[in-house]
């Protein structure tokens, strides 16, 4: 019920409407409807026959290997036979003789190698590129201050990785903050100059990110011309962000 109520709410798509965006990044609001699903889901598998519980075991082990190991960019040369190992892993163990103890250990130490090689490619993926791609956050990082620094983020960037979690920096020293305010519950951008450079002055910024992918609604955005219109200083580009020091000096 849960999971049919999500697929009608606002949130389940972005973008002008007819025309959604960013819909995979949005399925993350079902995630309530599994958290809620597991419980009985576990209630099920225990009090199911040995055939239903053979099968229920593949279906949820093929669905833990595709979760850990898949991800948006794993080629299928190195997801499908993971997968079809551990189901053969499930299956031996819904078949499996003797049952009790030794198949619940079986189990945990099966599900406890999966989760951890599943993290392990995980996280390897990910810090890979935080903290190096694009070539401006990792400039970003190495000019912020180690002790801490206060970051603001404008403009798009809906077609690449969102920075922020990598601008806060390896220890989340960093303050992160998007120019721009709540109206309607929803995050806007500045919608002019003298309010973009209010907001940069009032955040008492150190460095700004601005973003430079176009939106389907506002293709036009100046944030850039405005941050230099404020007197922020270009210090890196490329071809998806900039990055600008303030004209002030701040010791």
């Amino acid at each position: 019920a849960i999971f049919c109520a999500y697929l009608i709410t606002p949130f389940s798509a972005l973008g002008p409407p007819g025309d959604p965006i960013q819909v995979n990044v949005n399925t993350r609001y079902a995630v309530p409807a599994l958290l809620i699903a597991a419980p009985p889901t576990a209630v099920v598998l225990d009090r199911s026959g040995a055939r239903l519980q053979v099968g229920l075991a593949t279906v949820l082990t093929l669905a833990l290997a595709v979760s850990l190991l898949a991800g948006p960019e794993a080629p299928l040369a190195r997801v499908v036979p993971a997968a079809i190992a551990l189901a053969a892993v499930g299956l031996a163990w819904g078949s499996g003789r003797p049952r009790g103890a030794w198949r619940r250990s079986a189990l945990a130490l099966t599900a406890a190698a999966i989760a951890g090689l599943g993290g392990f490619v995980l996280s390897d993926r990910f810090l890979e590129r935080r903290y190096t791609e694009p070539p401006t956050v990792a400039e970003a990082l190495e000019l912020a201050d180690p002790g801490g620094a206060r970051i603001a983020i404008a403009g798009n960037w809906s077609a690449t990785t969102p920075p922020i979690l990598a601008m806060q920096g390896p220890r989340l020293d960093n303050v992160v903050e998007f120019v721009g305010s709540f109206e309607d519950d929803a995050l806007r951008a500045a919608s002019s100059v003298g309010e973009f450079e209010r907001r940069l002055e009032r955040g008492d910024y150190d460095l700004l990110l601005v973003g430079k992918a176009d939106l389907p609604t506002e293709p036009d955005r100046e944030e850039e011309a405005w941050a230099r219109a404020a007197g922020w200083k270009l210090v890196l580009e490329d071809t998806r962000f900039s990055l600008y020091f303030p004209a002030r000096d701040r010791g």
